[in-house]
């Protein structure tokens, strides 16, 4: 009889442990279905945020090259002053030397 009883009873918490690990469909539906709408939500906002930075990389790199455009052209002014400079004081060299 206490061998029954303690069958009964191990019975009694296997199926009440059972019970309460049944996954609740309902609730993992809804929590599965706020978790990919989490995650398209992310993969837009990562997409849009992507988006900014190659714009953001463009607007940079054009802006690079403008400034690389300028600095060549101010680069080769300065050249041609110095080049100006030089011949100058060449030129007045050699009038010295001639005197």
């Amino acid at each position: 009889m206490k061998k029954l009883i303690t069958l009964l009873a191990a019975g009694t918490l296997i199926a009440a442990a059972s019970a309460c690990s049944k996954p609740d469909t309902e609730s993992q539906a809804a929590d599965s279905a706020r978790a990919d709408a989490a995650l398209d939500s992310a993969g837009k906002d990562l997409k849009a945020g992507l988006g900014k930075i190659g714009d953001a990389a463009s607007h940079t790199a054009d802006g690079i090259e403008a400034s690389g455009k300028e600095l060549a052209k101010q680069g080769k002014a300065a050249a041609a002053d110095a080049a100006s400079d030089a011949s100058t004081a060449a030129s007045k060299a050699s009038s010295k030397l001639r005197d």
